[in-house]
């Protein structure tokens, strides 16, 4: 009974600091933080990488003594971002909306913003207007984002693509009719594109969530207050002026 407790206790040691030095490994300064393109929050221009969401995290970095400069973010395509954030601990994405369906995916930290979306369509397509059912057209949205899951849930037939900009060149080119999307992304990254957004006409819009940052839930508590205490203390000294963008 003795060498049951020895072994026990043993093994209880063992736990303990095999989560101390997992603890350890992970910290703010080693976060890794990844992103989309996805204009006005988070987009590249003349080769860096700018926008409101990028503003937040390096400011509430900086709030904790945490200092990155956005060449520290890594910009992937969203699906390849999304899997990368389910399978990486210690890493956080930026710009993502907070859903029933996403909550217990992540670790959350936030919120920073109200996320809309809206039904858009090419101003030739005028039979599709705010009175017409949707659920009559393949409407596009962009693989594993908050939209497509919107449109899942409602019962709407989708055409998946990779990125933003792949969603666009294919209203652009024809291949469909109506996309679904945050409409101040779309109409950012249109012009970069060559797309001329007065071709286009929003039809209706829907507010679909909140803007959090998002943490693979295997990354440590202890990072995750941190890094809500950088996004608290900007908000409560007011560094945030969205009047900015």
């Amino acid at each position: 009974m003795q060498k049951r407790s020895h072994i026990s206790i043993a093994l209880f040691a063992i736990l303990m600091i095999s989560h101390i030095s997992y603890a350890h490994a992970q910290s703010l300064e080693k976060t890794l933080f990844i992103t989309e393109t996805l204009p006005p929050y988070n987009y590249i221009e003349n080769g860096t990488l700018i926008g409101t969401s990028v503003d937040i995290l390096l400011r509430s970095l900086s709030a904790v003594n945490v200092h990155k400069k956005s060449t520290d973010i890594k910009v992937y395509p969203w699906a390849r971002a999304y899997k990368i954030l389910i399978t990486t601990p210690n890493t956080c994405t930026l710009s993502t909306v907070k859903s029933p369906e996403r909550e217990h995916l992540f670790k959350w930290v936030g919120p920073i913003d109200n996320y809309t979306c809206s039904f858009i369509r090419k101003n030739k397509a005028n039979n599709i207007n705010e009175f017409v059912d949707t659920h009559k057209y393949k409407i596009g949205a962009i693989r594993k984002s908050i939209a497509e899951e919107w449109l899942i849930s409602n019962g709407h037939n989708i055409d998946q693509s990779s990125s933003l900009e792949q969603l666009l060149r294919k209203i652009d080119k024809g291949r469909i009719n109506l996309i679904f999307s945050n409409s101040n992304a779309v109409f950012a990254l249109m012009p970069k594109l060559g797309i001329n957004p007065e071709n286009y006409t929003i039809i209706n819009t829907l507010n679909v969530g909140k803007i959090y940052f998002a943490c693979n839930k295997d990354t440590h508590d202890s990072v995750i207050q941190k890094f809500q205490k950088g996004i608290d203390i900007i908000y409560q000294k007011n560094k945030i002026i969205k009047e900015e963008y």
